[in-house]
């Protein structure tokens, strides 16, 4: 019988030790042992193992890419190309104590026969119902993507994958129209970087809306905030699509929140959202410190923040009823002024996101 994964790990480490000072290895080869473990790598799985800590024990979420720069890794399924983790690998407290920057809900189903409740989902051709698919946020997230490679760059630090998805016969029946999608991630020193390509493969023109529908987890909904929107104008989507300007320098939640903002076009390239989360609360220990998440965005002008508070929680199947304290949606999105491509025409949409720490300005 297959000895179970972790204590294969232990005689493995065991196993190590025990040669390692039978007989001692040079310096140098210790050291190159050393640099080699921080080299960037990527790692294809093609189904459920026992390496997948994501996944319910009664699930299969089929294949996908590791991406390990030797400072954070990055998890990405080819089910709706969906980047599903981000992680530090820093000994510092503050990242210790939370490694992880992407929400996944527990309740999350990972067999591909639904959308996946957390990570980075990819709206398209639509976001929302605006347009004339009958799923929300349209089929981009339902469908198996191509794996098409994986490279990295011990120099710059960095590993990316990318994946491709082309029209088919069922994405016809909604959006009749002929398109390649292609979609680039990549993790460079404390970044992570996603790239949306979309092509017009047809002889018509067309028109689209999308987002990257990011869900950020949190220590506490409480102690999070979202800063860079105050003076932009926003839909309120609780409030039947009314017409706003936000007045506060740090959105703060203690009640459902749905919003597309429209950010100034000028200045999307130059200015940065920053989602920052309160790490520690204990009195008197590193109490203001703080960590977060600063985001830009290139061609993605909207800015949507979501948190579904306690009732909508309590109406989605895959989502666990007190989750919404452990996470906000800050989405890059291009809604507002949908996209328009001629035959032959691209776009390209794109979001970095970079890990910081000790955010001065939270208001405590």
């Amino acid at each position: 019988r297959r000895r179970p994964k972790k204590i294969r790990d232990y005689y493995f480490l065991f196993a190590i030790i025990i040669i390692f000072y039978s007989f001692p290895p040079p310096p140098i080869i210790l050291l190159s042992l050393l640099m080699m473990s921080k080299l960037p790598t990527t790692r294809r799985f093609e189904k459920k193992d026992d390496d997948d800590d994501d996944a319910k024990s009664n699930s299969s979420h089929g294949g996908g890419v590791v991406l390990d720069n030797g400072q954070f890794t990055c998890k990405v399924y080819d089910f709706g190309a969906h980047v599903v983790s981000w992680r530090s690998k820093s000994d510092l407290e503050v990242f210790k104590a939370q490694p992880e920057f992407l929400f996944l809900s527990r309740e999350a189903v990972l067999d591909g026969t639904k959308p996946i409740r957390g990570g980075i989902p990819i709206c398209f051709p639509q976001f929302g119902k605006l347009g004339t698919c009958a799923k929300q946020h349209g089929f981009a997230r339902h469908s198996t993507w191509d794996f098409i490679s994986s490279e990295t760059n011990a120099d710059e630090c960095w590993a990316k994958a990318t994946f491709s998805m082309s029209s088919n016969e069922d994405t016809l029946k909604e959006f009749p129209f002929k398109f390649t999608l292609k979609y680039t991630v990549c993790i460079e020193k404390e970044f992570l970087h996603t790239k949306l390509e979309v092509t017009n493969d047809d002889s018509k023109e067309f028109e689209f809306t999308t987002a990257l529908h990011t869900y950020f987890t949190a220590k506490s909904i409480n102690d999070i905030a979202v800063k860079g929107l105050n003076g932009a104008r926003y839909t309120d989507s609780l409030q039947d699509g009314k017409e706003c300007v936000e007045g506060e320098e740090e959105i703060r939640f203690d009640k459902e929140v749905d919003r597309i903002y429209r950010r100034n076009v000028a200045l999307v390239e130059k200015e940065r959202l920053e989602i920052i989360d309160r790490v520690w609360e204990q009195e008197g220990v590193l109490s203001q410190h703080t960590r977060g998440v600063a985001m830009t965005t290139k061609n993605l002008n909207d800015a949507v923040v979501w948190n579904p508070w306690i009732d909508k929680s309590k109406s989605m199947a895959d989502f666990g009823d007190e989750e919404y304290k452990e996470m906000v949606c800050v989405e890059a999105a291009a809604i507002e002024d949908p996209v328009k491509l001629k035959p032959g025409q691209s776009w390209c949409g794109e979001q970095t996101l970079e890990s910081v720490i000790n955010l001065a300005h939270f208001s405590a």
